[in-house]
C-alpha cells in the first residue's frame, strides 16, 4: 500500500493548479470523504476549485458542501441530485445538465469548460440479493458498478479531454475481483452463475476492458485508475490519483 504521507504530498501537489472535479456517488462513504479531504488540501495549499457532487442525498450534500466551504472558502461546490444512478437515462440527465452548469461556470471565468478529475464510487452491497433488473433491463448492482460509470465517462470524455493534467478517471471498486468471467452470459441472467462474487468479478473485467481501450484510444490524455480500498467503507480514502491505468 502506498504511504499516508506520500498520498498527502501528491495530493498537494495536485492541487497547485486549478481543478474542476466530479464525484458520482459522492453524498456518501468513499465519495464524501473524498471531496472533503480534496476541499480540505485545497483549501491549505490550493489554487480555484470547483467540484460537482452528484447523487440522491440532497440533506448529506448540503452538509458535505457546508464543510467544504468551511475548509476551502474560494472554491464552488455544486450539487446535482440524481434518481437513481443504476439508470442510463438518470445518467444522461445528470451529464447534460453537467455539462451545462459546467460550460456556464467556465465562461464566467474566461475558461474552457473541462473535467479535471471524475471519481465515481456509487454502489448498492447486497450481497444475499437475488439478480435484480432496473426498468432498462440491467443488472442492478453490474449497472452501479460498471454500465452507468462507463457511461457517466462516456459522455464526460469531451470535457475530460480538455484537462490538462491529463485528466483522472478513478472507478473505486474492481482490481482483485476479476475471478471469473462468463462471455457466453455476459449479463448472468442464467441464476446459477449470477452472485454477488460473479458479479463483482464481471464488473471489474469490463471495467479493464473499457479503461484499456481508452487509454489506447487517448494516449498520454486520461490517468485511468479502478481501485479496490476494501470492504470498509466508513474509512477515510487513501486513493492516490494515478498516472495510468491502475488493476
Amino acid at each position: 500500500m502506498v504511504k499516508l504521507d506520500l498520498v498527502k504530498s501528491s495530493n498537494a501537489e495536485l492541487v497547485s493548479q486549478p481543478l474542476v472535479a466530479v464525484f458520482v456517488g459522492g453524498t456518501s462513504g468513499i465519495g464524501s470523504n473524498t471531496i472533503k479531504t480534496l476541499a480540505k488540501t485545497h483549501g491549505t495549499t490550493g489554487k480555484d476549485l470547483r467540484a460537482y457532487i452528484i447523487g440522491r442525498n440532497s440533506k448529506a450534500a448540503e452538509s458535505i458542501i457546508a464543510e467544504c466551504k468551511a475548509s476551502c472558502p474560494s472554491g464552488q461546490f455544486f450539487f446535482q441530485q440524481v434518481n437513481n444512478l443504476a439508470l442510463m437515462k438518470d445518467v444522461d440527465k445528470a451529464c447534460k445538465e453537467l455539462i451545462k452548469t459546467e460550460e456556464k461556470e467556465a465562461a464566467a471565468k474566461g475558461e474552457t469548460p473541462r473535467i479535471d478529475i471524475l471519481c465515481m464510487s456509487s454502489a448498492n452491497f447486497r450481497p444475499f440479493d437475488p439478480r435484480n433488473e432496473t426498468s432498462e433491463g440491467l443488472d442492478t448492482f453490474m449497472s452501479l458498478l460498471y454500465y452507468s460509470r462507463a457511461r457517466f465517462t462516456t459522455l464526460l470524455l469531451p470535457l475530460l479531454l480538455q484537462s490538462s493534467l491529463p485528466a483522472h478517471v478513478i472507478s473505486v471498486f474492481g482490481p482483485g475481483r476479476d475471478e471469473a468471467f462468463f462471455p457466453e452470459d455476459l449479463s448472468l441472467r442464467d441464476p446459477k452463475k449470477y452472485g454477488f462474487i460473479s458479479s463483482g468479478s464481471h464488473a471489474a473485467y469490463f471495467k479493464t476492458f473499457y479503461f484499456e481501450y481508452l487509454a489506447a484510444k487517448y494516449p498520454g490524455k486520461l490517468a485511468l485508475c479502478h481501485y479496490f480500498p476494501g470492504l470498509c467503507f466508513g474509512m477515510e480514502s487513501r486513493c492516490r490519483l494515478g498516472s495510468s491505468i491502475r488493476t
